[in-house]
């Protein structure tokens, strides 16, 4: 579930064998386990305690790998678009179960994303966006994006050329209401200290 803060989602799952599990994860591209670098902790309600993860999935492949710590140890599990296959820990190597309704859902919504992309690249004179290449694809759409940024960051009286990357992104996130994880952090911060000094 998506949370309002940049990169991160709150997740909630129960199984058959008896886990009961929350927990966040937070992933700089905004696109969960299915993209990229991924952090996690989650707290098992039963008794499984806490753990954590750390895993990184190749956006034109899908494939990934985790490596998670808990109470039992380290373990590294294989994955598809976010969907463990294999997994070797302290008990040994096993293939998963796979959550086929977890990939119907993360395959939708990387369906979605194709289709909305497709609608941009189409609305800027591409007439089969599906036709083109990835590279050539994704390099339209970072050039129209920053084309786009470029425009909302001068109508604020910005010059996008006087800013680094950090300077853009932290202004852009500003404009548009996109709360980070250092607001977050920041805010927790501010209300610790306020109640430690109240």
């Amino acid at each position: 579930m998506q949370t309002g803060v940049k990169g991160l989602q709150v997740t909630g799952s129960t199984t058959t064998n008896g886990a009961t599990t929350v927990g966040a994860n937070y992933n700089p591209s905004d696109k969960g386990p299915r993209q990229g670098w991924n952090l996690g902790a989650n707290y098992d309600i039963n008794g499984g305690g806490l753990s954590g993860s750390i895993g990184y999935t190749d956006p034109d492949s899908k494939l990934g790998v985790t490596s998670t710590i808990d109470r039992n140890g380290l373990s590294t599990s294989t994955q598809y678009a976010g969907i463990n296959i294999t997994t070797n820990g302290p008990d040994g190597f096993r293939l998963d179960d796979i959550n086929w309704a977890e990939q119907n859902i993360n395959l939708a919504q990387d369906r979605t994303d194709t289709i909305a992309e497709n609608e941009i690249l189409k609305a800027n004179g591409v007439e089969d966006p599906d036709s083109l290449p990835k590279g050539e694809r994704d390099k339209l759409l970072n050039d129209i994006n920053k084309k786009n940024e470029d425009q909302q960051l001068k109508d604020k009286g910005y010059d996008p050329n006087k800013l680094d990357d950090v300077q853009r992104e932290a202004i852009l996130d500003k404009l548009n209401g996109v709360v980070t994880l250092e607001d977050v952090a920041m805010g927790a911060l501010g209300t610790l200290g306020g109640g430690l000094m109240g």
